[in-house]
């Protein structure tokens, strides 16, 4: 983690004098081969470290603005402006021109007429988006949906204690202070458990696929600039131009921990933002929803990763055709048809059909690292994919307020590779046998059982045998 009280702003930077400066500290570790595998996570805290201390210096140092990308002052449209006024505006003053220019008094009447009209629609059209415009925010404003207002106290910097009362922890008892409550928070949502984990790399290297200067090239592009600022203090824009300034380097270094399978230990902490969810009492620790903000070069990382280990789960069929969450070219659409399948097929044998939702209490966070651990070994992809993998899950943290909390359980929140590694655990399952007459089918977490039977009184046989299969 960065310790340091400033924050960047990159709307504030000496960029040319930042840029120089990325480039006289990637000059000064360009021999990243030359760094011993036990000494990765201490380089890269350093390296971290550097370039915080050069942004803040140029940030501080910042008199000069004639290099600022934002230096010329534009007028900015009204926020209800749209392309469709433009157009308006532009047709309407091209009317006006011609209305002007005519000689003739008859022509110019005529053309005087068009553009009040015009005029006047214009007129009436701003007003309408003024309107459309003002109940949107209306609406933004009294939302109800998750990435509604809870998503703005967050891009916004809008602080607010959400614990203003005792909570229960897992013993029952009302906590006594808000660093209890925290805790209890955090131990719900990020289970420890005392098992010890068995897992350790499974060998060495012989069949690594580099990552390419294309692919970092496409994830930096594709990553959003203004997303929150992790433990490093490293906004999106910076390690932007960290790539831009040496993307062979860059790449190089993202190699060099993928082959070695080291995940590094400080993009493995988490700093936690807490949100309370709608119309819940605030007195459970699950009435609680917890929201990761992850180190942003730890993104583009994980996200390499997550796209090597999508690569090989579907191009070998690895996954079940039943699961569709979390991949591509499958959506609740196609999850929908299913059913529809499955019920015609049904009516056409003159069977009646049962559907059964399973709903898996904080399924996500519960996710038992050894069983992972298992399933992992046993897939059929690349060693040093497995070995990252393994690394990934390892010593991971999260805080929030200056409570530090380890976890050894659950699939990590707000990480590229979490939703795939759920399927990878849930894959076995889906996997199964239950019956003829049944079919089980998942969306993420949310797993639905169909049955179709002659009468309704087999439904109670038929799903017994299926729900002791998901027991088992």
């Amino acid at each position: 983690m960065i310790n340091s009280p400033l924050k960047i702003s990159t709307k504030h930077l000496n960029w040319l004098s930042l840029k120089t400066s990325f480039y006289n500290i990637i000059d000064n570790h360009l021999d990243i081969d030359s760094i011993p595998a036990s000494e990765i996570n201490r380089f890269l805290k350093n390296l971290q470290q550097e370039f915080f201390t050069a942004a803040t210096t140029s940030q501080r140092n910042f008199k000069d603005r004639q290099y600022h990308p934002h230096n010329k002052k534009k007028r900015k449209n009204a926020i209800w402006w749209t392309r469709e006024l433009e157009i308006k505006r532009s047709k309407t003053r091209a009317l006006r021109r011609l209305y002007q220019k005519e000689s003739n008094q008859q022509i110019r009447t005529i053309k005087l007429a068009s553009y009040k009209k015009n005029l006047v629609e214009y007129k009436r059209l701003i007003l309408a988006k003024k309107k459309e415009k003002f109940q949107e925010y209306i609406n933004s404003i009294t939302s109800s949906t998750l990435f509604g207002n809870n998503f703005n106290i967050i891009t916004n910097k809008k602080r607010r204690t959400t614990m203003k009362r005792p909570i229960y922890n897992s013993d029952g008892n009302l906590t006594n202070s808000i660093q209890e409550s925290t805790v209890a928070i955090l131990d719900f949502h990020f289970p420890w458990s005392e098992e010890v984990l068995h897992s350790t790399t499974l060998g060495a290297q012989n069949d690594f696929f580099p990552i390419s200067i294309n692919e970092t090239e496409g994830i930096i592009n594709r990553n959003k600039l203004n997303k929150a600022v992790g433990t490093d203090g490293l906004p999106g824009e910076i390690i932007k131009e960290i790539f831009f300034a040496n993307r062979q380097w860059f790449t190089a270094l993202l190699n060099y921990l993928l082959e070695k399978g080291t995940f590094p230990e400080t993009w493995k902490s988490a700093r936690i933002v807490l949100l309370d969810k709608e119309n819940k009492s605030l007195d459970h620790p699950s009435h609680f929803r917890p929201i990761c903000v992850l180190p942003c070069w730890k993104k583009v990382f994980d996200k390499l990763i997550a796209d090597k280990l999508s690569y090989h789960l579907e191009h070998d069929q690895i996954l079940s055709n039943k699961q569709f969450g979390f991949r591509k070219n499958r959506s609740t659409i196609l999850a929908l048809k299913e059913i529809i399948d499955f019920n015609s097929v049904a009516k056409e044998n003159n069977h009646l059909t049962c559907l059964i939702s399973i709903d898996m209490s904080n399924a996500f966070n519960n996710v038992d690292w050894n069983i992972l651990f298992g399933k992992i070994n046993l897939l059929s992809i690349p060693l040093y994919l497995k070995n990252i993998l393994l690394d990934f899950l390892h010593n991971r943290t999260v805080s929030y307020q200056g409570v530090h909390k380890k976890y050894n359980k659950g699939v990590p929140q707000g990480s590229c590779l979490g939703p795939i590694l759920w399927n990878v655990f849930i894959n076995d399952l889906l996997l199964k046998d239950f019956g003829p007459n049944s079919k089980v089918q998942a969306f993420a977490d949310d797993i639905l059982m169909m049955i179709n039977a002659p009468a309704s009184y087999c439904f109670t046989r038929d799903s017994r045998y299926a729900l002791s299969v998901i027991e088992n």
